[in-house]
């Protein structure tokens, strides 16, 4: 039995978006053992997934915090990986590449020059993630790549007393990406339309932008708005599948209906279809 490693971090949509990639692995390597390398967030997102015999974190430490990188250098070095996934693809896993394959042959896929399985990253690239994981597979010897199946990624629902019919509003997004975001108006505005509609806003917050969505909603939207606090993935998966969903930007939540604030209703309601 081989021992295998998935290195994955980024954010909640990087990590649904890698599903089909770990679900590709885990088939591949059914009778290995595969460990997953993460940030604490998504340690139990990942245990949940059964794609993993073990979750292993990784702070992401400062440079200079030496005591913490040598403890993590110790553990994966014991561990005695044959074959890394690197699926983060940054700076820190080159890093790890060097400390890991000091002294050993190491199976490597990733973007790291030298490395066994090497793919170019080409930071000009515009293809979807998922088509760049997928040619990193194939390079490592996995020529087709699985669908993502997010079939167990379910949750209880009922302490959250959702009404029958509801929309499920995302006004967060990146903090450093705020021109990805549609802006707290345009929330605001769909929200009121929903309502009257008979359609009840229930709201996904990810601090602190979504607050000042909701600071842009009318008194009435903010007292009838159900807020779910974010983390909570397999209830925010279970609430999302019996929604409508309109994010403002994330690659983790389809969106079955399309919709298009403008000037004249973003303050009075918002058009979609």
């Amino acid at each position: 039995m081989r021992q295998i490693l998935i290195i994955r971090y980024g954010g909640f949509g990087d990590m649904i978006l890698s599903m089909g990639a770990f679900r590709t692995i885990r088939a591949h390597h059914a009778v290995d053992r595969i460990a997953a390398l993460t940030i604490s967030r998504f340690a139990d997102l990942l245990r949940h997934s059964g794609y993993f015999d073990e979750v292993l974190l990784d702070e992401r430490l400062k440079p200079w915090q030496i005591g913490g990188w040598l403890a993590l250098a110790r553990v994966l070095r014991g561990k005695h990986f044959d074959r890394i996934y690197d699926l983060q693809r940054n700076e820190r896993t080159t890093i790890l590449y060097r400390v890991i394959s000091f002294g050993r042959h190491l199976e490597w896929s990733g973007v790291i020059p030298g490395c066994s399985h090497y793919v170019r990253d080409d930071p000009d690239d515009r293809r979807h993630i998922a088509d760049r994981v997928a040619e990193q597979l194939a390079v490592a010897g996995i020529p087709e790549t699985k669908p993502a199946d997010l079939g167990w990624l379910t949750g209880d629902i009922g302490h959250f007393d959702l009404p029958p019919s509801y929309a499920l509003l995302v006004p967060g997004g990146a903090p450093h990406r705020p021109e990805k975001r549609a802006p707290a108006e345009a929330f605001a505005g769909l929200g009121r339309h929903l309502m009257g509609q008979g359609i009840a806003p229930v709201s996904l917050p990810t601090a602190p932008m979504a607050w000042r969505a909701s600071s842009a909603i009318s008194p009435k939207l903010v007292r009838s708005e159900r807020s779910i606090a974010p983390g909570q993935a397999p209830a925010i998966a279970s609430i999302w599948s019996r929604s409508l969903s309109v994010p403002s930007k994330t690659g983790a939540i389809p969106c079955p209906i399309r919709w298009r604030p403008s000037p004249a209703n973003a303050s009075a309601g918002a058009r979609f279809s």
